[in-house]
């Protein structure tokens, strides 16, 4: 029951932020819990520094988004991520930049150090 609550409330986010976007394009994501000792202010922190590397260094067209459950899933450390990518060619060169540059391996280790994401997907996104 629980997993299936964690699924509505996920799916519920996504689509309320696919119907933000006022482009087509590729949405990536991700389900996650803080780690221990963490809050969401770690979370926030460690996300807007990589949305800004990742805006100045790839695409400044890609935007990022914590979702927390108002509704269903009340567990108070689990969140989700949804970032938006422009083109599928942005979410590839974020995927290189994150495993060749040493100041994008050190903000994905900052986001690890705040929480665990076991579940992710990416989306191709177009508006209807």
């Amino acid at each position: 029951m629980k997993t299936l609550m964690k699924v509505i409330a996920f799916s519920t986010g996504l689509l309320l932020s696919i119907n933000a976007l006022s482009n087509d394009g590729y949405l990536e994501t991700w389900s996650c819990v803080l780690t221990e000792g963490h809050t969401l202010d770690d979370v926030r922190e460690a996300n807007s520094n990589w949305v800004s590397f990742m805006k100045e260094n790839v695409d400044a067209g890609i935007t990022s988004h914590i979702l927390v459950s108002v509704v269903g899933n009340s567990d108070p450390e689990a969140f989700s991520y949804i970032d938006f990518f422009p083109s599928l060619e942005a979410w590839q060169d974020q995927e290189q930049i994150s495993k060749n540059s040493e100041e994008a391996l050190a903000l994905n280790a900052a986001l690890t150090e705040v929480n665990f994401c076991d579940q992710n997907r990416l989306w191709e996104a177009e508006e209807s």
